[in-house]
């Protein structure tokens, strides 16, 4: 936008923007630079008792999200990975899903959501998400938790894979 341009805009929204009480002006002045560029967000609340439904974008991010865990829950071969079920930890558990995801499958992070959904599902041992997110929660240096939407993806890093080498190791000679 030209300089003489965004003058007229900022001096038409300084008036719109005095009309409306003191305390109020700030708020007005960006509502209107917002109306007068033609980026209109969504204002409509919803009505008591009633929810807001999600926007189609976060939508397709959802069905992703599912998409993803049903490819994991279809590709991943249970069989190869048989020592999960004498990991006794839902730290460990969760850490070598994790780290299929990413080896196998270049899925680099799970939400504990579907961490405990794979789990349950395709290992048949049974975790809640709450117990899953917890244990990731709290698993220090070995991952790297990175924000994905409303919930937290979990990245596992070297620290991780040698715990987990380690603990699987272990199991294997007992």
């Amino acid at each position: 936008m030209k300089r003489n341009n965004l003058k007229d805009l900022f001096k038409e929204a300084a008036e719109i923007a005095s009309k409306v009480p003191e305390n109020m002006q700030p708020v007005a002045f960006s509502r209107a630079i917002d109306i007068l560029l033609g980026e209109v967000p969504d204002t409509k609340t919803p009505k008591k008792g009633t929810r807001k439904k999600a926007s189609s974008s976060k939508k397709v991010v959802e069905r992703k999200k599912d998409e993803l865990v049903e490819q994991l829950l279809n590709e991943i071969d249970s069989t190869k990975y048989s020592i999960i079920s004498k990991l006794n930890r839902v730290l460990e558990r969760s850490l070598l899903v994790i780290k299929i995801a990413n080896d196998e499958f270049k899925v680099d992070g799970l939400t504990s959501p579907q961490v405990a959904k794979i789990l349950t599902d395709k290992f048949r041992l049974k975790t809640s998400r709450q117990a899953a997110d917890i244990a990731l929660r709290n698993a220090g240096d070995y991952l790297n938790r990175v924000p994905d939407g409303k919930a937290f993806k979990y990245k596992i890093m070297q620290p991780g894979e040698k715990y987990l080498a380690k603990i699987i190791e272990k199991k294997e000679k007992e």
